[in-house]
Parts: C-alpha cells; structure tokens; sequence
C-alpha cells in the first residue's frame, strides 16, 4: 500500500493494514442490529463479510490506536445477532429412530427448515414442538406410542408450524393424546408431495390430529379439555382417525365418539377448532364409530363451499395395517371442489 493512501473498503486480505481512522470508517458503515434483523439474507452476508474485515482490523491495532476508536460495542452487538441466527438459518436434520425430538420457539419467524427422518420402523420416541413458527419435514417416521399414553407429535404454547412429509408416516398416540396434538392456539399447516401419505390416530378420548382430552376427544380437533387450534391440509394423503369410547356398564353405558376432523363431543360454544383445505390433497376422515353409530367426519364445515381436494369423509380405517375400509381407487385429483364420499 503507498503511504498516505486509505483504502475506503477492507478485506481479511488488507484488514490488517488499516489505521485507526480506516476502522472508524468501517465501524460507521455498519448497520445497527435492529437494522441487520430485518434485512435479506443477501444482505446479511454482505454484512457479515464487512463485520469480520473491520473486527479483524480493529484488533490489530495497538491499544492506544483502539482507544482512538468509538463505536466498537458494536462488534458484540452484531455477533450476537449473527449468533443468533446459527440455528435458526441451519436445515437442522434428527433421526427419530435415535432420540426423541424437541424443538423449541429459538427460530423465531426465519426458521429454516427441521427434517425428521425414520427408517419405517416401530419407534416410540416422541415429537415436540414448544413454541415458535417452524417449517418441519417429516420422512418415514413411524411413532407409535399407544401403549404408554404419551403423544406421538404435539405443538405447545401457540407454536405455528408447517408440516410436510414424503414417504409413508404414521402417528398413533396413547390414551388422552392426539396423533398430531394441535390445540387450541396452535396453528398447523399440511402438506406433502404426491407420493407421501400421512396417517394419525388419537388415543382413547383424543384426537387424530387437533386437541387431545382429559375425557371425551376428536379424531381430528379438540378434545373435552379444550378445542383444537387452526388446521388447513393443502397436500399430499392424509388420513385422521376419531375414536368411540363407552363409559358406564348396562343401562348405563354411553358412548361418546371422536369426529374425525374437527372437535370433540363435548367442546361447545367458543371452543371450536377451525378446519380448511385448500390445496389438492387426498383426505380420509373418520369419526369413532361402533355398533350404534359414530362421530362426525368432519365438524367444522363452515367452509365447506371453498375446500379445495379430495376428501373422503366416514371412511373407516383398520388400526392395525393403517387401510381404509372398503378400498378406493383414486384415478386422478381434482383441484377445485371436491366429492365427499359418505
């Protein structure tokens, strides 16, 4: 570098060769932290670059140099942002098989992506989302976990999630839990690609997706302890299944069951789950059924002139091998209306 001469930009090459007043430059061009959270990520990695060019240069001056320097708190202020941001921009991959999964509200609103993959096998290792917006892949995942009452795949205090699957995978929850626990609060979005198949069954008294119960549940919605949250299915095959469940013996006995999408008998009034499709997805909803009768496939139907896909309501699933009763064959999609199938 010819003396007298100040370069207006620095490098990790030259950083090192700035003066003080060079660094004071490069500390003044960089944003605030505010500033840095709400831009692209283009952008941030142009920042990023600068960032490290001018900490680098700021730490080979001399301590009487970087006395002369004002302003470099804000190397931590921006490192921390930056830091913040590891996990959040990451594609974060977990194997089910291995361990269960908690994912908590650390993305905020610029979650990447967490891609849960299985081998097709058994597995009672659970999913739990604690908060926060996410975008969740599920591939081959078979959780069954009807045994020990636990949920196979629930959202917590009002996490938002957009799920999408390939592969075949199966959620099936134990007593008072549903297969994919989504309650009130809780926003869930489906989708999957054209080959992928989703399946949830809830336990006794919860739900298939929606609300799980402290009694009386859904297939896919609320359960008595409260309603399910907001459920749009926009792709891929779903299939939710209700339960029925009898309480006393003789004349006594009742039976309450499980809608297959929606809420649970004894949710009224304000608790209601919200239900949407919009997509051209292949749906299969089933309430709990029994001898004397059975649950609504599908209780919110507010919307029903604007769903878009295929839905197949009252199908009866076997909890065993996962098949609906009686066989269908699906030729083709339809993208607007659908056909419901009683």
């Amino acid at each position: 570098m010819c003396k007298g001469v100040k370069p207006e930009t620095a490098t990790p090459s030259n950083a090192v060769q700035l003066s003080a007043g060079d660094v004071k430059k490069l500390i003044d061009g960089l944003p605030t932290a505010d500033e840095l959270a709400v831009m692209s990520l283009e952008e941030q990695q142009e920042v990023y670059e600068k960032l490290q060019a001018a900490y680098e240069a700021y730490n080979a001056l001399t301590e009487e140099q970087k006395e002369e320097v004002i302003g470099a708190e804000i190397f931590d202020s921006l490192f921390d942002v930056f830091n913040g941001m590891m996990n959040t921009l990451a594609n974060e991959e977990y194997n089910i098989n291995d361990k269960p999964v908690t994912i908590d509200d650390s993305c905020g609103d610029n979650c990447s992506s967490h891609k849960i993959t299985g081998n097709g096998q058994t597995t009672n290792n659970t999913i739990t989302v604690e908060g926060g917006t996410h975008n969740i892949t599920l591939q081959d995942v078979n959780i069954q976990v009807s045994d020990n009452d636990s949920c196979a795949f629930k959202l917590e205090d009002n996490a938002k999630v957009n799920l999408t699957f390939s592969g075949t995978n199966v959620l099936k929850s134990g007593t008072y839990c549903a297969g994919l626990q989504v309650p009130d609060g809780t926003t869930l979005t489906i989708t999957g690609d054209e080959t992928g198949s989703l399946t949830a069954i809830g336990g006794y008294y919860g739900a298939g997706i929606g609300s799980g119960g402290s009694d009386i549940g859904a297939g896919n919605g609320g359960g008595r302890s409260g309603a399910g949250g907001t459920i749009t299915i926009s792709g891929g095959t779903v299939s939710a299944q209700g339960a029925s469940v009898t309480i006393g013996t003789g004349d006594n006995a009742a039976t309450y069951y499980s809608a297959g999408i929606g809420d649970g008998i004894r949710c009224s009034g304000s608790d209601t789950s919200t239900f949407t499709a919009n997509g051209d997805a292949i749906i299969f909803a089933a309430g709990g059924k029994d001898t004397n009768g059975g649950g609504e496939a599908i209780s919110d139907t507010t919307g029903r002139d604007s769903w878009k896909g295929i839905i197949f309501e009252s199908i009866t699933y076997d909890k065993n091998t996962f098949s609906v009763s009686p066989p269908i064959l699906l030729s083709r999609r339809i993208q607007k209306y659908h056909p419901v199938v009683h």
